[in-house]
């Protein structure tokens, strides 16, 4: 913890560091136009101790929420979830101060503005993959798929207690989906890494700031709009994950990807298989037993 402290804080007063997070945060909203990030300007304008960006003509979210009908609060709402969805599920590099209703201004015709670009938050690809998928389980209330997506993401210690870990899940699920809720899972992300700590689960640090992120986003729909539902939001998004996890141009690009990884299994699997049975044959295998 002290060294994740000391790596955030010399990061964040950094504004080298800051000024290329804002050109690549915007590059990932160029073509959106619900959302707005600022511009920045180098050269001679900023520096490690300066930075030096438009200025924002718009309202803090905060007082957005307290205003009366001037925004359109449902629709910045979702815009908001949506926008911080595109960040981890398309690009894995978000906002990861967390998002709150002190660092996103509000801009004419509801567009959502992001300051703030000292923290970030890096997914790689593969990480990016799993997480998404565990969130598509999550939004599908699939017990058994969210905890097999644990264990493939090798996040579950091996003397776990599976059926505990279930029955703890099938209660949170019924707490965050229940009728009077609508769907909705306000707090839903922080009480699913209680659970896990409840069972000595060590989760990367990724993903506690993405899911403090989303609770945070949510609290502040739910602020924007009562009636505001994340799983309503965010189904749509899933369905198009789904959609492109079965497109069989993905199974060409993963090849490409990983061709040389592939050509060194291929080559060793006879190799090994032929030193397992060499060893059966020599009965120099052993049955190990967890006592």
């Amino acid at each position: 913890m002290i060294n994740e402290f000391e790596r955030s804080i010399l990061k964040e007063i950094d504004y080298n560091q800051e000024f290329n997070n804002m050109i690549k945060f915007g590059s990932i909203f160029e073509d959106d136009p619900s959302v707005y990030v600022p511009t920045a300007y180098g050269g001679d304008f900023s520096s490690k101790k300066v930075l030096t960006m438009e200025f924002i003509d718009g309202e803090k979210l905060a007082d957005v929420i307290s205003s009366e009908g001037i925004y359109d609060k449902k629709l910045i709402a979702n815009r908001g979830i949506e926008s911080y969805f595109k960040q981890i599920v398309d690009y894995g590099f978000f906002h990861a101060d967390p998002p709150h209703p002190s660092n996103i201004y509000i801009l004419k015709d509801n567009i959502v503005c992001y300051i703030d670009f000292g923290m970030m938050g890096v997914l790689d690809d593969e990480f990016k993959e799993n997480l998404t998928e565990l969130f598509i389980y999550f939004i599908e209330k699939n017990i058994n798929g969210m905890i097999n997506q644990l264990s493939y993401m090798g996040i579950l210690p091996d003397d776990l207690d599976l059926k505990a870990l279930k029955y703890d899940l099938i209660d949170l699920m019924g707490k965050y989906y229940g009728v009077e809720l609508k769907g909705g899972i306000h707090g839903g992300m922080l009480d699913l890494i209680t659970i896990m700590r409840k069972y000595n689960v060590i989760l990367p640090r990724e993903f506690v700031l993405i899911s403090k992120g989303l609770s945070m986003l949510e609290e502040t729909g739910i602020e924007l709009d009562p009636e505001f539902n994340t799983i309503n939001t965010l189904e749509p998004y899933a369905k198009k994950i789904i959609r492109k996890e079965l497109n069989p141009f993905k199974l060409v690009d993963f090849v490409k990807k990983n061709i040389f990884e592939i050509e060194h299994i291929l080559k060793t699997v006879p190799m090994n298989i032929s030193k397992v049975l060499y060893k059966i044959e020599e009965g120099g295998t052993k049955n190990r037993t967890r006592t």
